[in-house]
């Protein structure tokens, strides 16, 4: 599982008009992925 299940996950919720709460949980070893995940809206926890 990584950064594109997450970005699909929310494409398909908003495509569907179906409100989801999206969270991607990790170590995050690169600062890029989460910047990325957050302004696609997507809620991280490290």
């Amino acid at each position: 599982m990584g950064p594109s299940l997450a970005r699909g996950i929310k494409c398909a919720s908003e495509a569907a008009g179906v409100p989801c709460r999206v969270m991607a949980v990790s170590r995050f070893s690169a600062p890029k992925v989460v910047e990325d995940l957050q302004r696609d809206g997507i809620e991280t926890l490290a």
